[in-house]
């Protein structure tokens, strides 16, 4: 099922050429966190250790580790390449705004791909390999980027 925001995205892209449906299998096939740790073969019941953290920081942690793993299973072996400075790499930008039309408060906004050089703006386990992919997850897992930012 499509996210509500879906259909105004789609709109937002469409200056941009992004066809969601040109996504690869592989990719289409990754629906849940589950779906993305049976492609890597990981256990999905084993989440990192928080307890010891404090409360405040469990969440996001574990949705970070979570937002690695379907970033990884998307990517389908794709890894940047920081030493090529014609790679394109693209991460996920959100508004942090609560109202009605975003009561998580996040709302996806755009891929962002950033000029490399000699620091990043993004972590390597958090890029993907294409626009198509970095839409896909911001709409697919929004509920994991809310749970990792906010």
């Amino acid at each position: 099922m499509k996210n509500e925001n879906f259909k105004t995205l789609e709109g937002a892209f469409a200056h941009h050429e992004l066809d969601l449906n040109n996504l690869p299998e592989g990719a289409k096939a990754i629906k849940t966190f589950e779906d993305a740790c049976a492609k890597l073969g990981v256990d999905p019941t084993a989440l990192p250790e928080v307890a010891y953290l404090p409360q405040e920081f469990q969440t996001p942690v574990i949705n970070h580790y979570k937002a690695m793993v379907i970033t990884k299973a998307l990517n389908d072996g794709w890894t940047p390449d920081y030493t090529d400075s014609d790679q394109w790499k693209y991460e996920p930008r959100f508004w942090m705004v609560k109202d009605e039309a975003a009561p998580g408060g996040v709302g996806f906004v755009g891929s962002g791909c950033v000029g490399w050089d000699t620091h990043t703006h993004c972590g390597s386990r958090l890029c993907f390999a294409s626009a198509e992919l970095c839409i896909y997850a911001s709409i697919q897992f929004e509920d994991i980027y809310s749970g990792m930012l906010l």
